[in-house]
Parts: C-alpha cells; structure tokens; sequence
C-alpha cells in the first residue's frame, strides 16, 4: 500500500485549532486545513467526507461519518494517544476510500442498511480496538483497500454480520485472532505471538475448492481427505518468524465428513516445492470447534483442513496417556505409550508452550528408552535436567506393516501434562 503513515509522529495537542471545513454544493464535507480533535470532542458529519491532499486531521477524540469517507491526506491520531475513536455508521452503504493511508485508534463499523455495508478502498491501521457492530467490511485491494492491524490491536463482537472481507494484515509479536470470513460467514484463523516484534502476517479466508490449483490426490500417506469447501491463504513477510496455528470448523461451511469426525481433524499445507498437501499436525478443541499446530509452523501458504485415517485395529492400537507425574511412586513416572514397542521403527518429538523441541528419540519405548521429564536439549532448562511442570506437544510417527507387505506411517500429534517435582 502507498507509504503507509510513520510511527514516528509526536505531536501533542491542546486545543482545536485551524479547522478549515467546506460545505459544497454537491454535499460533500471537505477539509483543506489543519484539523485537531481533542479528547472528549464529538465531531460528526452527516455529508460526504474528503480530506483533501493539503487535508490534515489528528483525531485524538471522536469523528462520525454517517456517509462516504475519501482521505487524499494525512488522518491519523496523537503519538501515544489511546482516546481517538473513529466511527463508520449510517443508513446506506458507505464507500471508504482516498489516495493516502488512514490510521485510527479505536474504530466501529456499524451499519446494518445491508450486508455488505462498507467497501474499503483506503488503506486503514488500526491502533486499538475495531468493533465489528454491523456490517461486512469489504476489502477491495484492486482499489488501495487494506486493513492492517498493528501491534496491540484487536477485534472485538465479530460474528457473521460483521467482519472482514479480504486481507487482513497483522504487525507485531502478540497473539491474533484474524476477523476474515465471506459470504456472510466468520471464518477465524488465529496465530500465536511470532518471536520479531517487526513480523508483518496476510490471512484471508476463501470458500471454494483448493483442488482446482493443489490437486488433493497429492497428499501425505496418512491423510485421507482434504476439505473440498474451504481454505485460509496465510503469508509472511521476509522475517523468520514462526507461529502455532488455529483454524476453525462450521458447520455451514465445512464438510460434515470432516465434522463427524473431528476427533481425526489435522492442518494440512500445501507445499509449492515437494507439489503435495503436507500433515501438519492438530489438537482437536471440541468446545470451540478448532484444530491447533501442535509446533509452530515455519511455512505459509494454502492452509485447510485434512483427516487421517481411522484408529488401527484395537488389539494394535497406538494410546499416548498424557498425563505424567515424576514422584516416584511407580505410577505414570514416565510418558507411557500403550502397544508403541509392537511398532519400532518409531519416532517422538516433544515441544513446550512456546513450540521449542525439548526431546527427540527413535525406537520410544524400546529397550527402557522413554521420556521421563527430562530435556535433551539446551532450551529452557540445561540438557538432562528437569523440566517445568506443564503443557506439552509430542509429534509420533510410527510405521505400521500389513499382512501383504504394505507399510503405513502413522502421525499422531496431542499433548501431555507433565507434573515434575
């Protein structure tokens, strides 16, 4: 987008000054001059608005546009200043658009005159917090439309009424939820908080078949389906940044093969470089209906969901207990992993919270070699000691052999609970 405003601007302001309004003979507000609204000042315009290219307006208290909105200028907010509030109501649709970036504090979209109420043609940075009242935001980036949210923003009430449509940009290394859906459905996608404070991330959510470009034959063993309906677009900017991804099922909108089995929902990715749908992974979260990375994700790209195969058969089945406590009284001292020495030719990867590996072994459970709370890398804690007692994600892959020769490698990915003392 066209030089979007700097963060370096500090200008403190006292009072309301230089305020040059137009009323034209076509309705339309225009602002050709200086333009300061204090905090705990209302401003509304009931017109069409233009900030002309000689247009400044540090909005530092609250400006309501019940009609179209054009910035050819500077719009922005004091340096440092939480108390700007910009809002975007009325009773027709309404066109935000102009040459210049707009960047707000807080901000709310209300107009319900009809579902897609707002078409974004303005490149807007959000500061604080977008309430998504009403109304779908439309973002046109043909026609300098984007929404980027900056380092500690966030979203608040949106829902399938209200949120938006297109690409929506986060800066920074906190946790974010993206507002994106289409056709009238909210289709979260959420990131944990990446590492560089600079890392700028893309997501936008499509609701069409992913099959025409990323053919779905070619996949990984273990995944036998790829959702057919839907998908999230998700790039990174030059940064190494690496984030634990969510994505979130509907029942509108995802297949009900995929929802009657959730329990075996993963994250899949297409790779451009081996031309196939990588496993990625996914702890399944029924109460809020989303599938999570268990390690963070260092490629970007296509994102949807796939399913793996069913459970092997119950004499052979693979069961990780995830719960382990290293008291020494001969129950769950170490991470016990029912039938895995029927599968030797295995592999286990242990992660904390943050997505570091803190274990790696081949052969688990084979000749006593089983994780018993301890690192086996320098991370957190110095290799061979104790680890915090917490959350973990372990990634096992291990290679089943049939009757006829064929052999299948099984991926099960999940978390365990581990109590040190």
């Amino acid at each position: 987008m066209k030089n979007r405003i700097s963060k370096a601007i500090g200008i403190s302001l006292l009072l309301i000054s230089g305020i040059t309004l137009g009323q034209t003979n076509q309705n339309i507000t225009v602002n050709n001059g200086d333009m300061y609204i204090l905090p705990n000042t209302l401003i509304s315009t009931h017109s069409n608005f233009e900030n002309s290219t000689s247009g400044i307006v540090f909005n530092d208290g609250e400006f309501q546009f019940y009609k179209n909105y054009k910035n050819d200028g500077m719009f922005t907010h004091t340096t440092n200043s939480t108390t700007g509030y910009t809002v975007f109501q009325g009773n027709n649709p309404q066109i935000i658009s102009g040459s210049l970036p707009s960047r707000h504090f807080d901000i709310l979209f209300n107009n319900n005159s009809t579902a897609y109420a707002f078409q974004l043609n303005n490149d807007f940075m959000i500061d604080g917090t977008a309430n998504f009242a009403n109304g779908i935001v439309k973002i046109n980036r043909n026609q300098e439309g984007a929404m980027l949210f900056t380092e500690n923003s966030k979203h608040i009430n949106t829902s399938d009424k209200s949120y938006a449509e297109g690409m929506v940009e986060k800066v920074g290394n906190k946790p974010f939820g993206f507002p994106v859906g289409k056709s009238e459905l909210y289709r979260p996608a959420s990131i944990s908080a990446p590492k560089e404070i600079l890392t700028l991330i893309k997501t936008e959510y499509f609701l069409e078949n992913s099959n025409r470009v990323h053919p779905h034959t070619n996949k990984s063993q273990e995944v036998v389906g790829i959702n057919d309906k839907e998908y999230w677009f998700i790039t990174r900017d030059e940064s190494n940044s690496s984030v634990i991804l969510t994505l979130s099922w509907n029942e509108n909108t995802t297949p009900q093969e995929f929802t009657d089995d959730a329990q075996n929902l993963v994250i899949v990715r297409w790779d451009d470089a081996q031309n196939s749908w990588i496993n990625e992974g996914g702890i399944v979260d029924f109460a809020n209906k989303t599938v999570t990375s268990p390690v963070e994700i260092s490629k970007y790209g296509v994102f949807t969901f796939g399913k793996l195969k069913g459970a092997v058969a119950p004499e052979f089945e693979v069961i990780v207990y995830n719960y382990m406590t290293t008291n020494d009284n001969g129950k769950n001292d170490y991470l016990i992993i029912e039938n895995i020495e029927r599968f030797p030719e295995n592999n286990l990867e242990i992660y904390n919270r943050y997505g570091v590996r803190v274990y790696k072994t081949d052969g688990y459970g084979i000749n006593g070699n089983v994780f018993t709370g301890y690192s086996q890398a320098k991370v957190t804690v110095d290799k061979n000691e104790k680890l915090p007692t917490g959350t973990y994600y372990y990634i096992l892959n291990y290679t089943k052999h049939d009757k006829s020769g064929q052999t299948q490698v099984i991926k099960k990915v999940g978390y365990i609970h581990l109590e040190n003392h």
